[in-house]
């Protein structure tokens, strides 16, 4: 039994982002490792999403304060109930450094950790590169790290560096594998999101309707996504239910947090997403889904999930296949042996990675 120590975006206001964390630290549990998520929030995510400070719990969105703050305390909830947290709490790559964590392994990943422009991360993080502690014996692993769509600029060769010290790799998509080869000439495993890899049936609220609904989760409006929300709308006559998006014609489950959003995916009619994770648990929970395009060089995310489970056709970029989309049938009989192998291919490299 290996101690294993975890470094993500798990401090991230972002369901996708927080069940991923958790998703990866039940999988190593259940491989029978004592596995930590180090309880780092990163100078990004503190400017990001704590403006007002790392301890207070209020923050604007579409809901309101009261709503807002509901949202928050139910991420920290879920963080305390069912991550693993290290005892101590670390705010910079310093204090990495100097009280570094007692663990066998460190990993890092899944999401995007190598992004140097995402939020979580507000630039170069070392930390997430697992930079500290220079003299700790752990074994250096990535997870399903993913890098984001620009350049690594004045960054790159320090990244070449640091990545070039680890003991082993994986990224989450193709473009991740096409940089770390070309940074240090080494082959990463291309490895399904963690989310993948964990049954959430245990943790998932009843439903809260019942009545059939479309769910909107949004990360990028667009005037495509504001009228394929409009359109399904108008063709199934089902409800909408947007999680803190604020569309018009939409009841905004602004209090949602990690759980609640389990929910709201798995018991949803269909799903209407431009998220990464969004279109990871649509197939999870193997939803009838549409997903949009999203801006930003963001879609190679989108592109090779779907790839992966040989559901191109669900990535819809007009009004008349959104229609079909939601009149047909999505075929999971075909994508499920593509996504078992993947799935094999992935516990793999963490069973051998881990040892």
């Amino acid at each position: 039994m290996a101690r294993v120590g975890i470094v993500t975006f798990h401090y991230a206001l972002n369901s996708g982002a927080v069940l991923q964390a958790y998703g990866l630290a039940k999988a190593i549990e259940q491989m029978g490792h004592d596995v930590h998520v180090i309880d780092y929030c990163s100078r990004g995510a503190r400017r990001a999403y704590y403006p007002r400070g790392f301890r207070h719990w209020g923050f604007r969105s579409h809901g309101g304060p009261i709503a807002a703050f509901i949202r928050r305390r139910r991420f920290r909830q879920f963080r305390e109930k069912h991550l693993p947290l290290s005892l101590r709490t670390y705010l910079n790559n310093e204090d990495f450094a100097f009280h570094p964590p007692d663990v066998d392994c460190l990993v890092c990943g899944s999401d995007q950790v190598w992004n140097i422009r995402t939020a979580s991360c507000g630039g170069f993080d070392p930390v997430f590169f697992l930079a500290s502690p220079l003299e700790t014996r752990a074994r250096r692993i990535s997870y399903g790290a993913c890098f984001g769509p620009g350049e690594l600029g004045d960054y790159q060769e320090t990244i070449r560096t640091l990545i070039s010290r680890f003991d082993h790799l994986s990224v989450r998509d193709l473009r991740s594998q096409d940089i770390v080869r070309k940074l240090v000439g080494r082959e990463a495993v291309h490895v399904l999101d963690p989310s993948f890899l964990v049954d959430y049936d245990p943790i998932t609220p009843e439903p809260v309707l019942h009545e059939p609904y479309v769910l909107v989760y949004c990360m990028e409006r667009n005037p495509f996504f504001e009228r394929a929300v409009a359109l399904l709308h108008r063709l199934s006559g089902w409800r909408v239910i947007s999680v803190n998006t604020g569309f018009s014609d939409a009841g905004v489950a602004s209090t949602a947090g990690p759980l609640e959003w389990l929910s709201l995916v798995r018991h949803a009619a269909f799903v209407c997403t431009n998220s990464f994770h969004g279109t990871c648990f649509s197939l999870i929970w193997q939803k009838r889904f549409a997903t949009l395009p999203i801006g930003g060089g963001m879609q190679f995310r989108l592109d090779d999930l779907l790839q992966t489970a040989g559901l191109q056709d669900r990535l819809v970029r007009s009004e008349d296949e959104l229609a079909a989309a939601l009149d047909g049938k999505v075929d999971y009989e075909g994508a499920a042996p593509r996504l078992h192998q993947a799935y094999q291919r992935s516990i793999g490299f963490l069973r051998e990675a881990l040892g």
